[in-house]
């Protein structure tokens, strides 16, 4: 992360990457549901 990026900027920033966390955390977890459903 570049040192002149604005707190406010961080915090957004942040919240964008934990989003995109979670949104692959729920893919990961529907498809391994889907999984065992067609086993």
């Amino acid at each position: 992360m570049e040192e002149a990026m604005g707190a406010e900027e961080a915090k957004s920033n942040l919240g964008f990457k934990e989003s995109i966390l979670e949104g692959a955390a729920d893919e990961v977890a529907l498809g391994q549901g889907l999984d065992r459903a067609g086993a």
